[in-house]
């Protein structure tokens, strides 16, 4: 339960300095989907129940925020969870790469399948978004990496 409290307190801080006006700052700033590691990490360490709970909790507020069609990103961090746990029968995510090689693909595959829900794959070319969600989940992944760490540590920390 104090891990789940955890992880929906720091997404919620993930999503609001998600949702300040950074492009007035940055006109050339890429929009990163913040929240969306905490969903992984949620689908890594946390119980069925309340990652489930947690996974829609933090789409549903992202999706209020942001503007986009309602249910378009609860589902793709539902979808995530159950890839994590299809995953999690073939290959031992325990370990910070496994997690960060996961964490980089489910990223663009949500981004590509945003931005293919929202029409954007028809006016530009797909070595583009497929560069940029690259792009994008790269930046996440680097970000993601000392929040893994320090995840996983507290996680292990408590199981001993």
């Amino acid at each position: 339960m104090k891990h789940a409290l955890f992880l929906l307190f720091t997404g919620f801080l993930l999503i609001f300095l998600q949702a300040l006006p950074w492009n007035f700052l940055f006109p050339q700033m890429v929009t990163l989907n913040l929240s969306f590691v905490i969903v992984v990490m949620a689908g890594f360490h946390g119980n069925s129940l309340s990652s489930w709970l947690l996974a829609f909790v933090l789409g549903y507020v992202l999706e209020s925020l942001s503007g986009s069609p309602r249910g378009l990103i609860s589902l793709t961090n539902l979808l995530a969870l159950i890839i994590i746990r299809v995953l999690g029968g073939f290959i031992l995510l325990e370990r910070l790469l496994s997690q960060v090689l996961v964490l980089f693909f489910l990223c663009s595959a949500a981004d590509l399948t945003l931005l293919a829900a929202a029409g954007v794959t028809a006016h530009h070319p797909a070595s583009e978004l497929l560069a940029d969600a690259m792009l994008r989940s790269g930046i996440i992944t680097m970000l993601s990496v000392p929040l893994l760490l320090f995840y996983n540590k507290t996680v292990r920390a408590t199981e001993r």
